[in-house]
């Protein structure tokens, strides 16, 4: 009898070390990436999977794209018990890239009901209203998915997104901020979000922390040659100009070689300042063509809609680069149908940018008349 019951207790003691070294091992295997090893396994004579390890091989199909095995998985699992928070979480993932936002939805809520201090149980919720254009909800679960320590860099990235969206900078580079002290030079995310925290800098005024930002963003990205005009602007409202120029000189190249995106093909923005509210964005085009008139540079008076209300262009025409003066560009308010000239303010290729600013804004307040006008006629 004694031998009987100490042959049972060895049984049962072997039993449950098997089922415990199942569990460690497929645990150790998914963190080698070993997915293949966790879905050939089969289980040996009078060994049973867990909940645990059938959710295992269940993110092992997952991580090997077969979704449909995963998720049969993921409910043997669930049924077996105990569940967890986890299980409905990669089922609501499966749902999210089949793009079944709506039945993903119930099941991240179950995640989350379970284990409520999960970040990414709270990002994939947030993920599936971002991807039903459900922005408020989506807010309000980045927002609390990036109240957890553990929460990853990507919902900082997209919570800062819809705060740029929402023209709320300041919470925007602060998000900026909190995923690329998280994102690695060589992760995709890294570039962009690099630029985007300059850029938001940029936009509340930080104009030292945006200069330190963009001049490490062009090191290990020298051919963003969007961060290049940034980087322009920056100097210029630190009137670094000097600096400026290098700058200006790789986007002419990039220009010549056809390295340029479409939005920056003609022209770029070297500079941009507020006056009376009102934002003013400084271009200079790249071509100087053998036309009877071409505009060098564009100053556009934006409305609180970053549309063009109007623009003071500096223009060269044949007969100014044909007379004896040395100057090549004269100062001109392009507004509505009407076009006023100032022979006041002209200016040659050597021209100082404080000097010329400082005309535009003369225009601009009305401190002199133009020299010449043409006003169409009302029909």
């Amino acid at each position: 009898m004694k031998k009987f019951l100490l042959f049972i207790t060895l049984l049962f003691i072997t039993y449950s070390y098997g089922q415990a070294d199942v569990g460690t091992n497929f645990k150790l295997l998914f963190e080698q990436e070993k997915y293949d090893e966790i879905i050939n396994y089969k289980p040996k004579d009078h060994q049973q999977l867990t909940a645990n390890d059938l959710f295992y091989k269940g993110k092992a199909f997952y991580m090997m794209s077969a979704d449909e095995q995963a998720n049969q998985y993921f409910n043997l699992a669930i049924e077996k018990g105990p569940v967890f928070g986890s299980m409905y979480f990669h089922k609501g993932m499966i749902l999210l890239y089949a793009k079944k936002f709506n039945e993903s939805l119930p099941l991240f809520e179950k995640a989350i009901s379970l284990s409520p201090t999960e970040s990414d149980f709270y990002a994939g919720k947030a993920e599936a209203f971002s991807a039903l254009k459900k922005t408020d909800s989506a807010q309000v679960y980045f927002e609390k998915a990036t109240q957890h320590p553990s929460c990853k860099p990507r919902a900082f990235v997209m919570l800062g997104q819809i705060y740029q969206g929402q023209n709320k900078n300041e919470q925007a580079s602060a998000s900026y901020k909190n995923a690329l002290s998280q994102l690695s030079e060589n992760d995709e995310m890294h570039q962009n979000t690099s630029f985007n925290l300059g850029l938001t800098q940029q936009l509340t005024g930080k104009i030292n922390e945006a200069k330190n930002t963009f001049e490490k963003h062009i090191i290990l990205y020298p051919t963003d040659y969007q961060a290049v005009a940034k980087m322009i602007q920056i100097y210029y409202a630190l009137e670094q100009f000097e600096k400026a120029m290098p700058l200006k000189t790789i986007l002419y190249a990039a220009h010549q070689n056809k390295q340029l995106n479409s939005d920056m093909e003609k022209q770029f923005c070297f500079d941009q300042f507020m006056w009376k509210d009102r934002r003013v964005m400084a271009f200079e085009k790249f071509a100087e063509p053998d036309d009877f008139l071409f505009a060098k540079h564009h100053f556009y008076v934006m409305t609180d809609n970053n549309e063009i209300d109007y623009q003071i262009d500096s223009e060269s025409s044949a007969a100014i680069r044909m007379s004896k003066s040395k100057n090549k560009y004269v100062l001109c308010l392009v507004k509505d149908q009407s076009h006023h000239t100032y022979w006041q303010y002209v200016f040659n290729d050597d021209y100082q940018y404080p000097a010329l600013k400082v005309a535009v804004l003369s225009i601009l307040n009305e401190n002199i008349k133009p020299a010449a006008s043409f006003i169409p006629a009302k029909k």
